[in-house]
């Protein structure tokens, strides 16, 4: 399961795929190892979870940092917003999408 993550780009720390991975994936009947949260039940939620999350993240009157992965984009509205300093934006080279767990010491 760590291998998969590692190789799959999913994390690239070996130390955080170690404590995390072993968590989110089992192992079915095929010996396959697939995701232990059918995340394909929850899509009739997504729209809820996602629309107009930008202008809630600017809405939020508190000074912001956005920490993004080095292949991530911004719509439009958060472009906009970067460029008009509306927050601070921080993107981390050289990890997957857990940034959290890939760079540590930069988030």
């Amino acid at each position: 399961t760590i291998a998969w993550g590692l190789s799959s780009g999913t994390v690239r720390n070996k130390e955080a795929a170690c404590a995390s991975i072993p968590q989110q994936v089992v192992q079915n009947e095929a010996g396959e190892y697939v995701w232990r949260t059918d995340l394909r039940k929850t899509q009739v939620f997504w729209k809820g979870w996602f629309e107009n999350m930008s202008n809630l993240f600017l809405s939020v009157p508190v000074p912001k940092l956005l920490i993004l992965a080095d292949t991530d984009r911004l719509d439009t509205t958060l472009t906009t917003a970067q460029m008009m300093g509306k927050f601070q934006m921080s993107i981390v080279p050289n990890v997957g999408h857990l940034i959290q767990e890939d760079a540590p010491d930069k988030t």
